[in-house]
Order: structure tokens, then sequence, then C-alpha cells
């Protein structure tokens, strides 16, 4: 007799259980339709008109961020300028604008100081028979001895490489460290001023990027007229609401949304979000997409309609403006 009422409950217990969960489904469309609709509805920051966006992006210029090699930053640095000066030259004659900037790695090393590496560990060890050191453990003589430059150094050579030069090329700084002290040593060096020192860097042609929203938001407090560009963490937070349909309801605390995140199952090859940069757009600030280690790549890149792509090599720079 029991089992009998067992079988004749079973239809109450699954229809109460759709109830249950139609009420479930109905809360939570309801709550993404108005958090979508909160979120588009509120009205946007319009982004601060940077004197160096108007500079970079005059007459709808793009820009090319070519980051340059380490160890023989100096070497890579000065025939790239020889390299972006004959093609200005060119393209000048051709009217095809375009406009030219340098991408740094700057990691925090064992002695404190900002080291301008690529790589998280020196190209060669530094003591017979042991592996090579990380970055952010090893001495400033043992980064030089592999070729490192710091970044005061790289300042002189700017300095001096573009001495009388009217618009100096803007310098794109990707800070990386997993110990503090980073931010506040990169603000002895990049300075608010005009005038600098020959081991400093006027903040006025450079724009911060960073894996962390920490040391962004340390500079952000440090220097509020300076240029920021997202966090490797805020994209990803960026992309996952996006899936979602909620992209607008980040916030998104920069001038300038700059991805180089690279897919490793997919060669190492950018991951482009249409949806991020759509995004952006709505919010109108700046899209610099990368890295492009070829010319089909970086192509790929500008066929999005960004305003600035990360070149991994100056190499690819002729082929790049020729065909």
């Amino acid at each position: 007799m029991n089992d009998i009422d067992n079988l004749s409950n079973r239809p109450s217990a699954l229809r109460s259980l759709i109830q249950v969960l139609s009420i479930v489904l109905f809360l939570c469309s309801a709550g993404w339709i108005f958090l979508k609709y909160k979120a588009e509805s509120e009205p946007l920051r319009p982004p601060f008109d940077h004197p160096l966006f108007r500079e970079i992006h005059a007459d709808q210029r793009r820009i090319l961020w070519l980051r340059l090699r380490t160890p023989d930053t100096a070497a890579d640095f000065s025939s790239s300028l020889s390299r972006v000066r004959e093609l200005q030259k060119t393209q000048s004659a051709a009217q095809t604008p375009w406009s030219f900037g340098y991408w740094l790695d700057v990691r925090f090393n064992g002695e404190r100081e900002a080291i301008l590496s690529r790589q998280e560990l020196l190209s060669r060890p530094t003591v017979e028979g042991r592996p090579p050191k990380p970055v952010e453990i090893a001495l400033t003589d043992e980064c030089r001895k592999t070729g490192l430059m710091t970044l005061p150094e790289f300042a002189e050579l700017y300095s001096r490489e573009l001495a009388g030069t009217q618009n100096p090329p803007p310098l794109l700084l990707n800070l990386i460290s997993r110990r503090p002290g980073l931010e506040a040593r990169v603000l002895e060096i990049v300075v608010d001023s005009p005038t600098t020192s020959a081991s400093q860097l006027s903040q006025s042609h450079v724009v911060f990027h960073s894996e962390s929203d920490g040391i962004l938001k340390s500079l952000r407090e440090a220097r509020a007229a300076g240029i920021f560009g997202t966090s490797q963490a805020t994209l990803l937070q960026l992309e996952m609401l996006s899936q979602f349909g909620l992209a607008a309801l980040s916030q998104l605390k920069a001038d300038a949304v700059v991805s180089a995140i690279e897919e490793p199952l997919n060669s190492g090859r950018p991951r482009i979000r249409s949806s991020l940069i759509e995004e952006a757009r709505r919010r109108r600030l700046k899209v610099y997409w990368g890295p492009a280690s070829d010319v089909a790549t970086a192509r790929r890149l500008l066929e999005q309609q960004v305003d600035g792509v990360l070149l991994n090599s100056t190499e690819i720079l002729p082929s790049l403006l020729t065909e």
C-alpha cells in the first residue's frame, strides 16, 4: 500500500521541482536583465583628453608599439630608430600615416632596480654549473653582465638618441613584479615634469600597463594625471563578464585597453575578443592589442579597427608597411 502511495506522489513532487526551477530561472533572468539595463543606462565618464593621445592619433593615425629586444636593447633601439625614420620619410610621401612607439618590459630585480627584460630568467648563468637566475633575485651587475639594461640607462640612451627631436616616440611600460616596490622605483625614474635629468623619463610620453592591478592602483594614486592601460587581471574579468553580456558592469579605471595575452594552445598568438574591443569602443577608450610576431597576425589585428598593435619584433616593420 505504501508503494502505491509513493508512486502516486511522484508526479506531485516532480511538478513542485519544476515550479521551483521555473521560479529560480525567472529570478535569474530578471536579475540579469536588471543588471544589464542598469550598467548600460548609467552615463559614461568621458575619458581624459590626454595630449599624448592627440599627438600620436592625429589625423586618425594608428600606432605600432615596437617591443625592444633584450639583451641588446641599445643596438635594437638604435637600429629600429633608423628604420623608423626611413619609413617615415617614405610614408610621408605616400600619405600613409602611422605613429611609432616602444614597448618595454620592466622587471624588479634583487637590488630593487628596474631592469629591462622580456624573459623571467637571465639569458645565461652567472655562476658556472648553475642554472640562470631569475631576474627578480639577480643583482644589477649580474643583469648587466648578461646584456640587460636598467630603466635609467635606457632613459639616458633615449635622451641621447632623440636629442633635438620635437615629438619623441612614446613608451609603453609593462611593469612586472611579484614584490612591492617597483612602482616606487618607477616613480623616481618617470617624473611628472617636461624637464628631466639624463636618467629620467617624462611622464607625458609614457603609458603604464601591468599584469597586476596593485601596481597600477599605486601609480594612479601617486600620479592622477598619468596615462594608464588595463591590467591583465582586469581584462580577464572583463572577458568573463562579456560572456554573459555584462561587460558594462566592469569598472575600467584606465585610459586605454591594453591586451598582450597570448594563447599557448594557439601557437602563442594573441587572444582576440571582439566583445572586449566593442566595450572599449563604447567607453571611448583607446585600444592597443597584441602581441603580433608576424605580418599576418598584425594585419588581422589591424582589421579589428584597434588604435594600435603591439609588435613582438621590430624586424617585421618594413614588410608590414610595404605589403
